[in-house]
């Protein structure tokens, strides 16, 4: 089983971070067959100044304001890149309308 660590900016709904956490889980599961019962996630939440990134990787601007690894995750994606991608659209169409509003606070800080 994936050991997940998801980092979130404070202040984020209990509730909406219930969301994100279901649909990383339900990526892993649709895309490399994980167990659903298999869930396990460690949320952690970072204030201003606590998280250190640029604004874009390999020319292609980051648009969350969260992330996720796992001690698997390269491993995982390397072999299941295709159905990751396929998850990624089904997970993205439930986190776009939040990742689209904390880009934009992004672009104009």
């Amino acid at each position: 089983m994936p050991f997940i660590r998801t980092a979130m900016p404070k202040g984020i709904e209990k509730s909406r971070k219930k969301l994100i956490v279901k649909g990383i889980h339900e990526a892993l599961v649709e895309g490399i067959g994980m167990p659903k019962d298999e869930l396990f996630n460690l949320v952690s939440e970072y204030g201003d100044g606590e998280f250190f990134y640029d604004r874009s990787f390999n020319g292609i601007a980051r648009r969350a304001t969260y992330i996720h690894e796992s001690d698997t995750a390269f491993g995982l994606f390397t072999k299941y890149y295709q159905p990751l991608q396929e998850c990624y659209r089904h997970f993205w169409k439930e986190v776009k309308p939040y990742a689209f509003r904390q880009f934009e606070l992004l672009r104009h800080s």
